[in-house]
């Protein structure tokens, strides 16, 4: 029973880690990022949008 639920909670930080990773992928391949590469290279903490939401 313990052996289910640690691969369970190790699981679901890997699902989580999925989601993350694709929902970062789609708020860099926004239409509006004209720059290419260096858009998606460039530190998040430096993009307008994200400065707005903190």
């Amino acid at each position: 029973m313990e052996k289910y639920s640690l691969f369970n909670s190790i699981y679901a930080g890997f699902a989580s880690g999925i989601l993350s990773v694709l929902f970062a992928i789609l708020l860099i391949r926004e239409p509006k990022s004209t720059k290419g590469y260096d858009s998606m290279v460039a530190p998040i903490s430096n993009d307008a949008d994200f400065k707005s939401v903190t």
